[in-house]
């Protein structure tokens, strides 16, 4: 009989399943005995790779590479163990591959710093879904707690859950290099220890994104021009629309923008100025239609086209004085006339925003009523805000910015 040449593996042929390293000895990293499954999904990392062997976790370079020499002449020399966090894991000893370099002689081990920061025993994979849980749903440091260690098998103090969320840093993703120079500016009363703090918040009213958040103890000028000066470094500064508070008229003067005053602020001072004087003069319901029917008239001075229209209203008013009531006839001489520009400075700019609505349901988002009155430390409030501001923003930053 014909004497047949066939080809052999590596190993021994035995009764089993032939694997790839069976017939090429670049893929004998493993014994054929033991299975290493890769855990992709487990680890975002784009320089480690996360593997399971025989129910160990093991952190490996996804492309190995000399840190001295960058030679990719590296080979395997044993392993480091860690205790770490892991998520859906536990607190389990890991095992980090060493390597050393054919090329310089280098020993080194993987650089973990993708998966957990030095000296730190929890993964920033735990400290990501943290920050989502806060930003998302406000969860109190005792929820998380307890969704950590029922769904997530971690089981981690409420002081480290807390150093976790203070440890977020802000970034805008879509980081925009020249702001539109129209802004939207407020303040938002946060409780701290029992006092009321403000939080300042400036938006760009064109890319609807927040430029910069910061707690304050007051509202004092000084405060707010500082805020906004630094805010704006190097931008361009065309207006800013704020409600009536006169803590900010002057520091936007002083910065030589366009003010405009939010109309729907100015609209709730009328109807707060209304109720009072129909309270205190005990009107009936006749005398309460005729001055609502008068207010008409105030609103529209407010949503006039044009400057020019609107004043005219306002004259006609002003020298029938005797035909109104006399609160509306204050609303006019002290509210509409000294500051009609302020009012209708959107019917010469477009682009201004005739509002301040947009930032108030930002505040509604990022700090709801029931979170503001239990904040313990600005910073703790601040980094909060700002956890939240990263979600709000990138969900609501117009498509078009990259």
């Amino acid at each position: 009989m014909k004497e047949l040449k066939i080809k052999a593996p590596n190993t021994i042929l035995h009764d089993k399943q032939l694997k790839l390293y069976d017939f090429i000895e670049d893929f004998v990293e493993i014994e054929s005995k033991t299975f290493l499954k890769i855990d992709k999904a487990k680890c975002k990392s784009k320089s480690v790779t996360r593997l399971s062997k025989n129910g160990k976790i093991i952190f490996k370079e996804h492309h190995k590479h000399c840190p001295e020499c960058s030679s990719k002449k590296i080979v395997k020399n044993g392993y480091n163990t860690r205790k770490l966090h892991i998520l859906n894991e536990g607190y389990v000893t890991t095992y980090i591959e060493r390597y050393i370099c054919k090329n310089c002689g280098k020993n080194y081990q993987v650089d973990m710093s993708d998966v957990v920061v030095e000296n730190n025993n929890i993964t920033n994979e735990i400290k990501d879904i943290i920050w989502k849980y806060y930003a998302i749903s406000k969860i109190s440091l005792r929820k998380t707690r307890l969704i950590l260690k029922s769904i997530h098998n971690i089981n981690i103090s409420y002081q480290s859950i807390e150093d976790i969320i203070l440890s977020f840093k802000y970034s805008n993703k879509n980081k925009i290099e020249q702001y539109s120079g129209y802004y939207l500016f407020d303040s938002l009363w946060i409780k701290i220890n029992g006092e009321w703090n403000y939080l300042y918040a400036l938006m760009d009213s064109k890319y609807n994104t927040i430029i910069n958040l910061k707690m304050a103890s007051s509202e004092k000028e000084k405060e707010i021009y500082t805020f906004l000066r630094e805010s704006t470094r190097n931008q361009s500064r065309k207006s800013v629309t704020t409600d009536l508070k006169e803590e900010y008229r002057k520091p936007i003067d002083k910065l030589m923008m366009e003010h405009q005053f939010c109309q729907f602020h100015l609209q709730q001072k009328i109807n707060r100025d209304l109720k009072t004087f129909i309270k205190e003069n005990n009107l009936n319901e006749n005398e309460i239609n005729k001055l609502y029917q008068q207010k008409k008239r105030i609103n529209s001075i407010i949503y006039a086209q044009t400057i020019k229209n609107a004043r005219k209203i306002l004259e006609d008013i002003l020298n029938n004085k005797k035909n109104y009531y006399k609160p509306i006839i204050e609303i006019c001489e002290k509210t509409i006339q000294p500051y009609l520009k302020n009012i209708k400075q959107n019917c010469e700019d477009s682009k201004i925003e005739r509002t301040s609505s947009r930032l108030e349901n930002m505040f509604l988002k990022i700090m709801p009523k029931h979170i503001k009155r239990k904040m313990k430390t600005f910073k703790g409030a601040e980094t909060r805000a700002k956890l939240t501001l990263a979600f709000w923003d990138l969900k609501n930053m117009k498509s078009y910015i990259h």
